[in-house]
Formats: C-alpha cells, sequence, structure tokens
C-alpha cells in the first residue's frame, strides 16, 4: 500500500506490529497471513494470526481498520468485517 511510510504497526499482533511497507510492496510479518480482499476502497486485505482476523482497508490516503469480535469461525469473522467495512465506507 504505497504512501502509508515504512513503519505501520497492528496493537493486535504479537510485537505490535502487523505489516509494513516497503516501496509499496506488503511484506508479511512472521507468523502472521495477509489475504487480499476486492470490492472495498482503493485496497484492502485481512491479516490472521492465531485465531485473530483483522481487514485493513485503504481509501485515498486513509486507512481503516475493522475488527469484529466474539465470532469464533474466522470465515464468518471475516464475512461479518467485510459487510461492516462495506456499509461503512458507503457512509463516507
Amino acid at each position: 500500500m504505497p504512501g502509508l511510510g515504512t513503519d505501520a504497526r497492528d496493537p493486535f499482533l504479537p510485537g505490535g506490529g502487523g505489516w509494513s511497507c516497503d516501496g509499496g510492496a506488503l511484506v508479511t510479518v512472521p507468523g502472521t497471513k495477509n489475504t487480499p480482499v476486492s470490492g472495498l476502497g482503493d485496497d484492502a486485505f485481512y491479516t490472521t494470526v492465531a485465531q485473530y482476523v483483522v481487514l485493513y482497508v485503504k481509501k485515498g490516503q486513509t486507512v481503516y481498520l475493522f475488527k469484529v469480535y466474539g465470532v469464533k469461525d474466522p470465515a464468518k469473522q471475516m464475512s461479518a468485517e467485510k459487510t461492516l467495512a462495506g456499509d461503512a465506507l458507503n457512509r463516507l
């Protein structure tokens, strides 16, 4: 995600780091999995570590983080986060 700097951090992940940008390329931090998401903003992806899933969406120069708690099935959590993100972004 170009233009975000070189040290964007996710407080939900061990060590406080979820991903970073290096010349516009998404760099996966060990122990995490990044999954691209289509249809949201200019760019979007899920970051998964253990049982935690977070959705990041870039729209313009702003990055939004969406996190739904209390959903034990990761696929259902991803679906809920994507729905929440879509609703929120449509209101901007």
